[in-house]
This record gives C-alpha cells, structure tokens and sequence, in this order.
C-alpha cells in the first residue's frame, strides 16, 4: 500500500477527463465571478482547489500530460491575473492565483500537494 507520499499516478485518461470537466465547470464559475461579478465565491473556489489536488494525484509521476488541462489552467491563471487590479481587494485575487499557480507547478514537475509538506526538507532523487 502506497502512503499519500508514494503515490504514483494511476489515473487513466478517462478518470483524468472526469476530474478535470468537474473542475474546469468550478474553475469556470471563479474565473466567471471574477470577471462578472467582481467576487470570489468561496464554495466555488475549495471546489476547484478539491479538484485540483485531485488532479494532481492522477498525474503525478505521468510523463505524458494532457494539454488541454495545462491549457485551461494557464489561461485560467491569465485571466484571474488580469482581473485582479478590477477587484476591491485585488490581493485576495493575487492569493488564488498564487494557489492556481501552485497546482499548475506541481501538475509540470509530476507531484502532488502531499508532497510539499511545509518545514519538511525535500528531498530530490
């Protein structure tokens, strides 16, 4: 049995499709919120943050990355960076890009969020 540390991507390209329709829809409504509303709505966010580590399990160790995926969460980032300075409190949008931007990294270099364990050395092989 493999511990959260250990785990290696397992996930098929249809369970990976899944995952992502689930969390573009979310990512979607932030973006959305953003631009439209000029809010962030909470739920809205945890989901795609939820779905975005999901995500990252399903890929990790995959040398092969769909980009669609990386496609969507790029432009995702992009657009959420140039909403920002429309928001009230422009910080707040600054905050969830920095977590975007963070499962966005961990998608390239084939890890998971259980693998940044904060005041833990890393150690690189």
């Amino acid at each position: 049995m493999n511990s959260p540390n250990t785990h290696t991507g397992t996930g098929t390209i249809r369970e990976i499709g899944l995952v992502f329709d689930d969390l573009q829809r979310h990512l979607s409504d932030v973006v959305n919120d953003v631009q439209d509303a000029k809010e962030i709505r909470t739920k809205s966010f945890e989901q795609t943050e939820i779905l975005g580590q999901e995500l990252t399990r399903h890929l990790k160790g995959h040398e092969f990355l769909p980009r669609f995926v990386l496609r969507s969460y790029h432009r995702s980032i992009g657009a959420l960076e140039n909403s920002a300075k429309y928001m009230p409190d422009p910080q707040e949008v600054a905050n969830l890009v920095a977590s975007l931007q963070t499962t966005f990294y961990l998608i390239l270099d084939g890890e998971c969020h259980a693998d940044r364990i904060p005041g833990k050395p890393r150690i690189f092989q």
